[in-house]
């Protein structure tokens, strides 16, 4: 993205929406297993976007 799509970027984001992925992260890493590899950790944020 570059710094001219920024401004559109920002006024279609769901807020809401984003602040819901963001409120479930830390049950998300919790649930991870106790040394989560990188793989793990990808997976996870995709799955919160899904």
């Amino acid at each position: 993205m570059t710094l001219d799509e920024l401004p559109a970027a920002l006024a279609a984001a769901d807020r809401v929406k984003d602040a819901a992925i963001r409120d479930s992260l830390p049950e998300r890493f919790a649930a991870l297993p106790a040394n989560p590899t990188v793989d793990d950790v990808v997976e996870m944020n995709r799955a919160a976007h899904r």
